[in-house]
């Protein structure tokens, strides 16, 4: 797996979320509309999903007007953190062989 693996992985599905938000899907649309709000939307983006619902109970049950922007930029900032502390952990117990 790359370095920037959970970033990259979590922006692919960042695209897959916005692109289903643009097309106004909607839960009784029928398959596609159930299989983005039960499956893609809760399970593939859990890092989103958490940041936006996070979000709208910290602000008393309201949304505000750029609340999935910042919770985009909230979830890529878990991503980067994660990637981070993955790469550090990989290299702090990786062992080095010298000649």
């Amino acid at each position: 797996m790359s370095k920037y693996g959970f970033s990259i992985y979590n922006l692919v599905i960042a695209l897959i979320l916005f692109a289903g938000t643009f097309a106004n899907l909607e839960y009784d649309d029928g398959s596609i509309g159930a299989l983005y709000y039960l499956v893609i939307s809760p399970v593939f983006g859990f890092v989103f999903h958490f940041s936006h619902e996070l979000l709208f109970s910290l602000n008393n049950g309201e949304s505000f007007s750029y609340q999935p922007l910042v919770a985009f930029i909230v979830g890529m900032l878990f991503s980067a953190l994660v990637d981070f502390l993955r790469y550090k952990y990989k290299n702090r117990t990786s062992v080095k062989v010298g000649i």
